[in-house]
């Protein structure tokens, strides 16, 4: 489960944020990584009081739909879901393009379409036999993606114990929530962790450790990759790729090969996840009777719905083949914080109503506070994304409220 989060949460933004933020605070990226490891951590201590809660599968669809009604559930499944479609298509197509650095013969058609394909069945499989393999696939995927970033982090550490801290003036307070912005966007993606709850053996007392333990890692590897970062590269605010500027410059071409093909492999891991637990919140609508009951089938020896995982990575793949590089990332981001918030929503909700399902729930101290507190810093973090933000929200909105209701209605048409 760890390995899960971690893997969920360290995507490609790892290898292109420090120079972004470093360009709007300077050394002062390190305090804007700690108050995003603290925010996110709010929210994380929603999902890991609300995951011992819970038995089934669905993550925050059922703790929604459990809180505020299936609407609102369904609303939370569907952005749950259509942020997932947007990430796989973005980011596959990402992995092509990096992968065309070697091969240039991929970087377009049939051969693009052939390798978005191979790719796209190469992840499904382990996935359709088996939560088990999964595990493992996920476990390699994370061990490759940490192996590299703490490789090159190994590597830097002659120039970080010879970095010299210059200070400086504080930046002034309008850099600040755009550099916080973007070290949530690296943060998020913990909810792929809690999806599958309903297929671990003991959600109640794994969830909350994992999520603390996934989360003190990802947010201590990321002040890492920053420092190492901020010693190796002369001009790091003008870096577009850091890491791999960064290992150029410590080992020449052959470095910058080794971090493009781990670049690869971390996309490609991010991408195995995505197909993992899409699949499990279509599972969990279907099972609610708010989309097809199909859906919610499950294979009698593997044990997986494969039903619901074959339909996901058909329509994954469809995307995938049929865009570039999609411009939908940041609304697909913003609409996860809106799942945020409205886990910390649940979480006052059901912990007033008395809500668990099991004996023992995990109960913080100060719960309520902390829940409200998660609240704000989403809401906070959704208005500072502007307009533009906003309106890709509501363009994610719409497709499913419009599912949602003609489901219903046909349902309700066929019950009379």
């Amino acid at each position: 489960m760890v390995g899960i989060l971690v893997n969920g949460v360290i995507g490609a933004g790892i290898l292109g944020l420090p120079g972004k933020v470093f360009a709007l605070l300077g050394i002062y990226s390190l305090v804007a990584c700690l108050i995003g490891g603290v925010l996110i951590g709010l929210v994380g201590a929603c999902f890991a009081e609300l995951g011992s809660r819970f038995t089934g599968t669905g993550g925050p669809y059922l703790y929604v739909r459990t809180a505020f009604g299936p609407a609102a559930g369904f609303l939370a499944g569907w952005i749950a879901v259509a942020t997932r479609l947007l990430a796989f298509a973005s980011i596959s197509n990402l992995a092509v393009g990096y992968a065309a650095g070697v091969f240039p013969g991929i970087a377009g058609g049939y051969w693009r379409v052939l390798a978005i394909s191979v790719t796209t069945l190469l992840l499904t499989v382990p996935i359709l036999i088996g939560v088990r393999l999964s595990s493992l696939a996920n476990n390699i995927f994370t061990l490759v993606k940490l192996g590299l970033l703490l490789g090159f982090v190994l590597l830097a550490s002659g120039k970080i114990f010879a970095f010299r801290v210059a200070v400086g003036v504080l930046p002034g307070g309008a850099q600040w929530p755009p550099a916080i912005l973007l070290m949530l966007f690296g943060l998020i993606g913990m909810e792929s962790a809690v999806v599958s709850g309903g297929e671990m053996r003991n959600p109640q007392r794994d969830l909350p450790a994992a999520i603390a333990m996934g989360v003190g890692i990802v947010v201590a590897l990321y002040g890492l990759i920053l420092v190492a970062c901020m010693a190796t590269i002369p001009d790091l605010a003008a870096s577009q790729r850091p890491v791999f500027d960064g290992a150029v410059l410590l080992l020449g071409p052959a470095g910058g090969a080794a971090v493009a093909a781990g670049a690869v492999v971390t996309m490609l891991g991010t991408l195995f996840l995505i197909l993992f637990a899409g699949p499990r919140l279509l599972f969990a609508m279907a099972e609610q009777t708010q989309l097809p009951s199909a859906l919610a089938f499950v294979h009698p020896r593997f044990r997986t719905p494969v039903v619901a995982i074959t339909a996901h990575s058909l329509v994954a793949w469809g995307l995938a083949v049929t865009s570039s590089f999609l411009s939908a990332l940041s609304a697909a981001t913003l609409t996860r914080l809106i799942l945020y918030a409205a886990t910390c929503g649940a979480t006052i909700i059901l912990r007033r109503r008395g809500f668990s399902d099991t004996e023992r729930p995990l109960m913080l101290p100060g719960g309520i506070t902390i829940a409200w507190m998660g609240l704000g810093a989403c809401i906070w973090v959704l208005v500072e994304a502007g307009r533009n933000g906003i309106v890709g929200v509501v363009l994610a909105l719409v497709p499913g409220a419009a599912l949602g209701f003609g489901y219903a209605l046909a349902t309700r048409n066929r019950a009379r």
